[in-house]
């Protein structure tokens, strides 16, 4: 048998084991308190604003929460356009007759099937894992409104699935989810599905690398010709971000996206710093505590360790190709959204499990002992 392909069927292969270890154990404990901390605050909340926002004195820690319950209330909007895709949540919204406690049931129903589907697709990394999905903040305030991270991270899973085991049943659950979460989203998986086949070739498997440099000098070239027709409308929303998005976008405009893409994947994993430093600075003024102080919070060094390790991996697996493949095609937008990148996440958490990640450290640390 293929050293490399069994490898990656060993990767994502359910542990057998039968019985829970006690790692095991009090990580599922953890989880429980992490839902009771969670229904306690949700109990403590107040009523989102109602009607028009302006003029209101609130935090917001929620992302697109009164938009949806606006669209769901007024009825006749178009949910989905170029720019955005309501449907998902707006339906939801309507179906759940606009009840917040609902939607934090729902909530909580999500989260619990990502630690169920965890545990037994990934069971190997379950403790590592569900400890950094439960430490990223966004993860515990997406418990509390209605957002898309939650079903996003839980689309991609599930195509994890599917490429680990190729039952199309999670290919169309992992599709369905992603019409919920955006469109965007649906195209990247198809996309991806040519480029999944071909990995199945050991030489197009050693060399993900240079086919994702491929697909970014591809997109350097198509950018300013075709795609950025399509967004450009956008663009001078985003300018407004920062310098550092306008300095971004100027370079993708003009044949140079090859040189902005290494800087638009690190702030939209780590966040954008200016919004960081506009949240010190302005506290207690600064409301705007999911879209500058969460992001500053997920900024942990645990992520730039992941990333490193990432670069230290001998075997990637198809998940970890597609993590490229989604951080490359997103980081088109001209907006920095940390939590578009939120789903893959846990590729990145894996990758840091992975245990052929360190033995790079402890063959560098052989070496250095032997050598004094």
């Amino acid at each position: 048998m293929n050293r490399t392909a069994s490898s990656e069927r060993g990767l994502n292969a359910p542990n057998r084991r039968r019985g829970l270890r006690h790692s095991e154990v009090i990580v599922l404990l953890l989880v429980g308190l992490y839902l009771f901390v969670a229904c306690v605050v949700f109990g403590f909340l107040p009523p989102l604003p109602q009607g028009s926002t302006s003029g209101h004195q609130f935090y917001r820690i929620w992302a697109d929460t009164l938009t949806y319950r606006e669209y769901a209330e007024a009825g006749g909007r178009t949910l989905v356009s170029l720019g955005g895709n309501y449907l998902g949540p707006v339906v939801l919204y309507r179906a759940l007759g606009l009840n917040d406690t609902l939607v934090f049931l729902f909530n909580i129903f999500t989260f619990t099937t990502i630690i169920f589907m965890i545990f037994k697709l990934y069971r190997q990394y379950f403790v590592g894992l569900t400890i950094f999905f439960i430490l990223n903040p966004i993860t515990f305030l997406s418990l509390l409104y209605l957002n898309k991270e939650l079903v996003a991270l839980l689309s991609v899973l599930l195509l994890g699935s599917y490429l680990t085991k190729n039952r199309k049943l999670y290919l169309f659950l992992s599709l369905f989810l992603a019409l919920y979460v955006r469109w965007q989203q649906i195209l990247v998986v198809l996309a991806f599905l040519p480029l999944a086949r071909f990995y199945k070739n050991e030489v197009v498997r050693q060399r993900l690398i240079l086919v994702m440099v491929a697909i970014v000098v591809t997109i350097n070239f198509l950018y300013p010709s075709y795609v950025g027709r399509y967004v450009g409308q956008f663009e001078s929303q985003a300018v407004n971000d920062s310098n550092i998005t306008k300095l971004l976008l100027n370079l993708q405009s003009h044949y140079l996206f090859i040189l902005a893409y290494p800087f638009k994947i690190a702030l939209n994993i780590f966040g954008n710093p200016i919004s960081g430093v506009k949240f010190l600075r302005d506290i207690p003024e600064h409301r705007d505590i999911y879209n500058s102080g969460i992001i500053l919070m997920q900024i942990m060094s645990i992520f730039i360790f992941a990333t490193f390790a990432l670069g230290r991996v001998r075997r990637y697996t198809q998940f970890m190709a597609f993590g490229l493949f989604y951080a490359t095609v997103f980081s088109i937008s001209p907006f920095i959204q940390a939590r578009y990148f939120y789903p893959i996440l846990p590729i990145l958490y894996i990758a840091l499990l992975d245990r052929s990640i360190f033995k790079f450290y402890v063959r560098w640390r052989s070496n250095r002992v032997q050598s004094r």
